[in-house]
């Protein structure tokens, strides 16, 4: 029977990095999906300040998640 297992597992359990980088990466998608929606909702209320904060959300999850992506390339992922 073959077992399917994920890439980076070893004997069915995620090594640490692995682990981390993917709950730093789901972190970075939640931030930038916060955001979108912060910035329809301040649109669509005309609240400047929530829209700022929503776009502001976005950059940065953006940029985390380029940050996470420079890390597996230098780690060969």
């Amino acid at each position: 029977m073959f077992v399917a297992q994920a890439p980076g597992t070893l004997g069915g359990s995620r090594r640490k990095e692995d682990t981390m980088s993917l709950g730093d990466k789901a972190k970075d998608v939640t931030q930038k999906v916060v955001g979108k929606v912060e910035e329809a909702v301040g649109k669509h209320t005309d609240d400047a300040e929530l829209k700022h904060q929503g776009q502001k959300d976005q950059v940065m999850g953006e940029g985390r998640l380029e940050t996470e992506k420079a890390k597996d390339k230098l780690d060969g992922h």
